[in-house]
């Protein structure tokens, strides 16, 4: 009963009030929700958004800029994970990500001499998109930054740390940068 009312809640605010987001039918909200930045979010249908095992229980959807879009996609379960939007990030279909940070932007130039140069709307050249797979598993402090593409059903192992690679379809990855352990 608490989640319904808490979920009524967060739609309440987020797409009503301040309209941010919207929301598609059956979202479910079991933990705190944080959408901030001008950007705009879309959650699909039939999406749970829960605290980790550990009882860290908030999700923050975040865009930093006017065009930036956050897309969940339907049936996505969100466990207190973190996102950070320039451009665009998108994840598709029944994903699962769990405590982990997607990020589309380092949030400044990584060359040291040019790192207070901004570009024209506000944003880095390094920027890129991030696109998580229908059905991939994001595990725990996982992190997939700028330009990261899993395909379809990818498993990021816990701890994984991904950037600027497209990963076929069924993959397993590993590590630190992370590589593929199994196909």
């Amino acid at each position: 009963m608490f989640n319904k009312i808490r979920t009524i809640w967060y739609i309440l605010k987020y797409q009503y009030i301040l309209k941010k987001a919207t929301f598609g039918s059956n979202t479910l909200i079991k933990c705190k929700l944080e959408i901030k930045g001008s950007g705009k979010v879309t959650i699909g249908s039939g999406c749970s958004f829960e605290p980790d095992l550990w009882g860290d229980d908030h999700v923050t959807l975040y865009t930093h800029r006017p065009k930036a879009r956050i897309v969940i996609g339907n049936n996505v379960t969100l466990r207190a994970t973190r996102f950070g939007c320039h451009l665009s990030i998108l994840i598709e279909n029944n994903a699962i990500l769990e405590y982990s940070s997607i990020f589309d932007t380092d949030y400044h130039n990584l060359d040291a001499t040019k790192r207070d140069e901004i570009k024209e709307g506000g944003f880095n050249e390094g920027d890129r998109p991030v696109v998580i797979g229908e059905g991939s598993y994001v595990g725990c402090e996982s992190l997939c930054s700028k330009g990261t593409c899993l395909g379809k059903n990818v498993i990021l192992l816990p701890g994984t740390v991904i950037g600027t690679k497209r990963i076929a379809d069924n993959s397993v990855i590993s590590g630190n940068p992370g590589r593929i352990i199994k196909k």
